[in-house]
């Protein structure tokens, strides 16, 4: 006998904040239009894709901000190649308190869920959760067979893209709709009050241990 209970993240440590925080103030991101990647970041999830984003960024001259949160080799990887092409776009940060981290998520106007195909179709990236406690927009960059996929596009409370051409295309149309897109970004604190409350989550336990 199997039941599911699916993953939940903890809504009351993840509260709806201001983008003008002191996190935000501190790294000069309560200006500009920020696209976050917090979080692991490894080779499979195509760091390259990362690169050509902030390209065509930079070609449309657009006040934007590509904020990677995190550490390790895919991390020195991208300083490199976002120097040796001279993209200045770029914000690397090295992981945050937890205590920080409900202000790193709201310094986003947009956050980053990406993963190859080969492995979009086992996993299930956790950042997803979090990004819709916060309340921001979330693209995910997964194939159109993974759960993150899915639940963003149900419940529209994100974007789900397939291809380099199709999140270049949501982040522009995001930039300059965003008042299009606040609806997302509701829908998304939404998805998450309704699913991630732990009492009911409990119940859910108790009922299947019953």
């Amino acid at each position: 006998k199997i039941s599911c209970i699916p993953n939940w993240s903890p809504i009351n440590e993840i509260p709806l904040l201001k983008k003008k925080k002191s996190f935000s103030k501190k790294y000069n991101l309560d200006k500009s239009f920020n696209i976050l990647y917090s979080g692991t970041l490894g080779f499979k999830h195509n760091p390259n894709v990362l690169i050509e984003l902030s390209k065509f960024l930079e070609k449309k001259n657009f006040n934007t901000k590509i904020v990677i949160v995190s550490e390790g080799e895919v991390v020195s990887y991208l300083k490199r190649e976002s120097e040796k092409q001279s993209l200045n776009n770029f914000l690397f940060l090295p992981f945050q308190d937890f205590n920080l981290f409900p202000q790193v998520l709201a310094s986003a106007d947009i956050s980053l869920v990406m993963l190859e195909k080969s492995a979009g179709q086992f996993s299930v990236p956790s950042k997803l959760l979090s990004i819709l406690c916060s309340g921001r927009i979330p693209i995910v960059f997964v194939s159109k067979k993974n759960l993150t996929s899915r639940i963003v596009s149900r419940n529209n409370c994100g974007i789900s893209v397939e291809s380099q051409e199709d999140l270049n295309n949501a982040v522009s149309d995001v930039y300059n709709n965003f008042s299009k897109y606040e609806k997302m970004s509701a829908n998304a604190r939404i998805y998450a009050e309704k699913n991630f409350n732990i009492d009911n989550i409990v119940n859910k336990f108790q009922k299947i241990i019953r």
